[in-house]
């Protein structure tokens, strides 16, 4: 996950709540991510100790009644190890919020693929390690290691009431992949070619939600919702946070320029008519 994609992080601590039933066993994590960037182009670049590399590029344009970004994150790092861990990470997320009506109402879709790849020391036996003839970050199996791939498909939709009621509903598709390659016998079972063993797991997994909140119930029990969000401070460099998206303040910008200019040709066809009397 991208941290500077996350827009809040929810948590309802306890089991079973009463929103999510018996998928709350110990409690509920919940991660909103942003629908755009605070600005229209972000870069950073980050280092680190053993090989540590990290990149994050964003895009948020500007586009009327739509709020948007495309983002990239790349890391890599060898870590500790004797043999260097090689870990390579890609993330590219996109969203896009289509604004309906006159802002009450929102469908957004939002996509994320990513690929992990990474080697491991794998199993070390405790009694070399305490002879000194293996270091605690060493290796004996040389081909330990994985790759995950990863896509998700996501959409979702909103609409608020003017008394405050909310209606909302998700749905999600998600293809995984994960290879995992490890030796816990070493040369037990084949003195050869050692007894290494792949391990291939595919997942297809798909699910859906949906809700409707009534207001006496959001003012009555909302504080137990917003418990652990993070305050909502301005962005440095800016001034203040936007209270609404970019493109519905574009929207009411242009409205005011629309009034205006139809004020200006009323008053002067007013003007106009009284000169002529």
């Amino acid at each position: 996950m991208t941290p500077e994609l996350i827009e809040d992080v929810t948590l309802i601590n306890g089991p079973f709540s009463a929103e999510h039933g018996d998928f709350s066993g110990l409690g509920v994590v919940q991660v909103r991510l942003k629908e755009e960037l605070p600005n229209v182009l972000t870069a950073r670049v980050q280092g680190g100790s053993f090989n540590t590399k990290r990149v994050f590029l964003g895009w948020s344009p500007d586009v009327d009644w739509r709020d948007m970004f495309f983002a990239y994150e790349g890391s890599s790092s060898d870590g500790p190890f004797v043999k260097p861990l090689n870990h390579v990470r890609h993330n590219v997320t996109s969203n896009s919020t289509w604004i309906l009506g006159r802002g009450e109402r929102r469908f957004g879709l939002k996509w994320n693929g990513r690929l992990n790849q990474f080697q491991s020391s794998g199993q070390l036996p405790l009694d070399e390690v305490a002879a000194g003839r293996l270091d605690r970050f060493g290796y004996i199996s040389p081909g330990d290691g994985g790759d995950v791939q990863q896509g998700r498909l996501g959409s979702y939709w909103r609409k608020d009431f003017d008394r405050g009621t909310v209606w909302k509903a998700d749905a999600f598709i998600r293809r995984s992949l994960f290879d995992l390659y490890s030796n816990f016998t070493f040369f037990l079972n084949n003195p050869e070619v050692g007894d290494a063993i792949q391990q291939h797991d595919s997942r297809l997994s798909q699910g859906a939600n949906a809700s409707a909140q009534a207001a006496d119930f959001r003012r009555r029990y909302g504080a137990a919702h917003l418990r652990g969000q993070r305050a909502r401070e301005p962005k440095p460099g800016r001034t203040a946070r936007r209270d609404r998206p970019r493109s519905l303040q574009r929207a009411d910008r242009r409205a005011r320029r629309r009034d205006q200019r139809v004020g200006l040709r009323a008053a002067a066809g007013r003007l106009g008519r009284r000169a002529s009397n």
